[in-house]
């Protein structure tokens, strides 16, 4: 009786054993993955980080830059020359503005390629914008330059830039951030992932109510909140 009490024993311990066994490769297999997972959040984050950066940096290496669109192009051209004579003519500048570089853009057709130039200081950039307005309904644009991400995110706030000058409202497009009367404005689609974000946030005392008769858990009613920024902004 005894023998066979101890002979159950040591498949009893055996199993139990090789059970630990087994719980702990599947915990180690688990922290690899977890750790994985960890590391995986990390390297996107620090991706993000550098894109973002890499922009930054675009953007400061752009910020003495303008870019110049309508002026015909000439065979065997002086492109710097040209674009003096331009300046005095049509905006009235009558000082010597130092260059840093001034070309055309290769990957336009030839004849309507824009000029972007470079100026070494940033103050005769910002007159230069300042007298822009003198071009208004003429062939000819001038607009600072920037990376593609962000120009193609200024285009989409143009038509918002514009109404709201319309209005009298005070306008400053930053890169691509748009201020209107000192208040940043936020696309809806950007504001109502942001609401949904802050409502997953709240707790559930907030979200859910307990109804007194016994019935089922329902959520109440969200009363509309109107945007601080009216519509059409």
């Amino acid at each position: 009786m005894v023998a066979k009490v101890q002979d159950q024993y040591e498949v009893v311990k055996t199993a139990c054993n090789k059970n630990k066994a087994d719980l702990k490769k599947v915990s180690e297999n688990l922290e690899k993955v977890t750790n994985g997972e960890s590391n995986q959040c990390v390297c996107s984050e620090e991706v993000q980080n550098l894109k973002k950066s890499v922009l930054d940096l675009k953007c400061r290496s752009m910020k003495n830059n303008l870019f110049f669109s309508g002026l015909c192009e000439v065979r065997e051209e002086n492109t710097e020359e040209l674009l003096r004579t331009f300046l005095h003519r049509e905006i009235g500048i009558d000082y010597q503005i130092e260059f840093g570089n001034v070309h055309r853009f290769s990957n336009y057709p030839r004849g309507k390629r824009p000029i972007v130039a470079r100026f070494l200081y940033f103050s005769d950039l910002q007159y230069v914008l300042k007298n822009a307005y003198k071009l208004r309904n003429s062939q000819y644009g001038i607009r600072q330059q920037f990376p593609k991400e962000i120009e193609d995110n200024r285009k989409l706030l143009y038509p918002i830039q514009k109404e709201a000058k319309r209005q009298g409202k005070k306008v400053v497009l930053v890169r691509d951030r748009l201020y209107i009367d000192n208040q940043l404005y936020i696309p809806y689609s950007e504001a109502d992932e942001s609401q949904m974000m802050n409502d997953t946030e709240q707790p559930l005392d907030d979200v859910w109510t307990t109804p007194t008769n016994g019935g089922s858990r329902q959520p109440p009613k969200r009363q509309r909140v109107s945007s601080s920024t009216p519509r059409g902004y």
